[in-house]
């Protein structure tokens, strides 16, 4: 069982991850990636997504700002972290304790459709990636391509502000207008990771939030 996972490096072949109890008992998260592979990782899948979002140079809160006023959310974000790695969070599961997460993430980019399961089951969808391996899914099928349809939204928000950072610059800007870059829903120019382009609240000069 591994302890790290390499995130930007094989987040090409992530098709989903989801929260599930192991035979010892731990509440784990599972690693599908294409073609069938999965991995046990030994993290609940609130820690797993927040080792994503850092591994990317942000933070789940920090796009959760900036996007769900865009979808109208403020929890179930879909989670831009790349142009092609936008996480889509889904209930997958009753916990046994609420702490112990029932959502799981699916890749934007690796979803093909969404079947409806035979009732009653506990989960009445399959959500069915490109290579045919699929994530049950405790939404029907409406509401799963509801949420789909908001991913795209904020997958498409993502570049439109990742297109209006200058491709020369690198690092860390806090200059606001001065970079060009865009005002969202009348807040604050938010401050950009150019190397990634991944939006984060503008915070106080030099106080990095």
């Amino acid at each position: 069982m591994p302890t790290r996972f390499p995130w930007a490096e094989r987040r090409g072949e992530l098709n989903c991850l989801y929260p599930a109890y192991g035979r010892d008992g731990g509440n784990y998260t599972r690693i599908r990636l294409a073609g069938g592979e999965e991995v046990e990782y030994p993290k609940r899948i609130k820690t797993v997504v927040e080792e994503i979002c850092r591994a990317f140079g942000t933070t789940s809160n920090a796009l959760r700002e900036v996007y769900g006023p865009l979808v109208n959310m403020k929890n179930h974000v879909p989670l831009p972290l790349a142009g092609d790695l936008v996480l889509v969070p889904v209930p997958v599961r009753q916990p046994q304790a609420g702490s112990d997460g029932a959502l799981g993430y699916f890749v934007l980019d690796r979803y093909a459709e969404c079947r409806p399961l035979p009732e009653p089951p506990d989960c009445p969808s399959l959500i069915v990636f490109q290579d045919g391996t699929g994530l049950p899914c405790r939404l029907h099928r409406e509401a799963v391509e509801e949420r789909r349809l908001k991913a795209r939204l904020v997958a498409g928000e993502y570049e439109r502000l990742h297109s209006r950072v200058p491709a020369a610059w690198s690092g860390v800007t806090n200059s606001g207008d001065a970079a060009g870059l865009p005002r969202l829903n009348g807040r604050e120019p938010v401050l950009a990771f150019i190397g990634y382009g991944f939006p984060l609240p503008h915070g106080p000069a030099g106080s990095g939030e």
